[in-house]
C-alpha cells in the first residue's frame, strides 16, 4: 500500500488547486486510516477499484461510481453518463470494515483475497477443446 497524506506529494511540490479531486486516489483492494496515538487502524476492503480520499482527520470516503451529466472539460470530451435501458447504471460493491491494531496488514491481505478473489468455475462439453491450455471461455 502507498501512504497518502492530505495535500502532500512526496516526489514534487504540490500546488493544491483542486483540494477534493487532488486528494482522491485509486483504491484497488483496501484503504486504511491510521491512528498513531492509539496504535489502531480502520481498514476498508473493497471488491472493486474505486476512488478514495481522507479530506478531514478521521474521515474516509469512497467514490463507488461517478456520474457527470455534462462534460467537465477534464479530458474525455463527453459526459460520464453510463446508461442501460434509459436509466443510469447502478454500481454495487462490497465493503468490509476492520478496526484493529496497526500490525495487522498481512491479515487484511489474506482476508481480502479470501472474500473477493475466489476461483471461478467454468464447465463445458468434454472433447470439444483440443488444447484447453490455449482456449479461454
Amino acid at each position: 500500500m502507498l501512504k497518502r497524506v492530505l495535500n502532500e506529494q512526496p516526489t514534487w511540490h504540490l500546488n493544491v488547486t483542486e483540494p477534493v479531486a487532488g486528494n482522491y486516489y485509486p483504491v484497488n483492494t483496501r484503504a486504511t486510516l491510521l491512528d498513531t496515538k492509539k496504535k489502531m487502524q480502520l481498514t476498508v476492503l473493497t471488491d472493486r477499484t474505486q476512488g478514495a480520499a481522507s479530506l478531514e482527520t478521521g474521515q474516509l470516503e469512497f467514490m463507488v461510481h461517478r456520474r457527470i451529466l455534462k462534460d467537465d472539460r477534464r479530458g474525455v470530451a463527453e459526459a460520464l453518463n453510463e446508461t442501460a435501458n434509459g436509466e443510469g447504471l447502478i454500481a454495487r460493491g462490497k465493503h468490509w470494515l476492520f478496526y484493529s491494531d496497526t500490525p495487522s496488514y498481512n491479515i487484511h491481505r489474506v482476508v481480502g483475497q479470501d472474500l473477493f478473489y475466489k476461483p471461478t468455475l467454468s464447465f463445458g462439453p468434454v472433447g470439444e477443446i483440443e488444447n484447453p491450455g490455449l482456449v479461454f471461455l
